[in-house]
């Protein structure tokens, strides 16, 4: 995985680090013995570390998966209700 939209906040021994986790695996494959497509998820993470000394640990980790729109919605003003 890799991290984009990175926010690093820092108050004394306490850093607060937001940012994006896209996550990249490898999806079934159609035939025996080749690989799959990759397939990816988004992850909006939350990270909260503490000084310890000279190292900064983890204290606590939140993640929550983005969820995509699919790709035969479209957009249906038709749907409003109309007075």
């Amino acid at each position: 995985f890799f991290l984009t939209d990175v926010e690093v906040s820092v108050a004394g021994d306490t850093a607060l680090v937001t940012c994006t986790e896209n996550i990249l695996s490898g999806g079934p494959a159609e035939t025996e013995g080749e690989l799959g497509p990759l397939v990816g998820q988004l992850v909006v993470a939350t990270n909260v570390f503490r000084r310890s000394g000279d190292e900064w640990k983890v204290w606590s980790h939140h993640g929550s998966p983005v969820l995509a729109g699919r790709e035969d919605e479209e957009d249906d003003d038709s749907a409003e209700p109309t007075a």
